[in-house]
């Protein structure tokens, strides 16, 4: 083979190699185009997915924050009515008490007259009463 022969196919094999490179490199950034697009959608299908588990989870804490509320309210309304029930016992006990030591009959409780009334007045002070002898024991 001549120089010139050799020269000749020397072009051909670098313009070839030339064409095969730019061939090659569409490819690649065919494949780069693909991938970030892919990447995209996944991306934004986790993004999604994390939004609707987002709402699902605050959707659940209102609920068992609107449970929790209800169910403290109904056990102060128990503990309400407990409380009414034990001091309501208490003015009864230490009316009938009163009317013990002083030989005549329990005067009527608070809770037979309103707010206010004498009869809860004196109950209280019959109660604070008790309470100041049961201290000085």
């Amino acid at each position: 083979m001549s120089l010139r022969e050799g020269m000749h196919s020397l072009v051909g094999q670098i313009g070839s190699a030339r064409e095969t490179r730019g061939t090659s490199l569409s490819s690649i950034r065919q494949g780069v185009v693909r991938q970030r697009e892919s990447g995209r959608q996944f991306v934004h299908q986790l993004h999604q997915a994390h939004q609707r588990m987002a709402r699902e989870m605050r959707t659940g804490l209102d609920q068992g924050e609107t449970q929790r509320r209800s169910g403290v309210q109904r056990t102060m309304g128990e503990i309400t009515g407990d409380r009414t029930a034990a001091r309501a016992e208490w003015r009864s006990m230490a009316g009938a008490r009163h009317g013990e030591q002083n030989g005549g009959s329990a005067p009527s409780t608070a809770s037979d007259k309103g707010p206010g009334s004498p009869a809860q007045t004196s109950g209280k002070a019959a109660v604070s009463g008790h309470r100041a002898r049961a201290s000085r024991r």
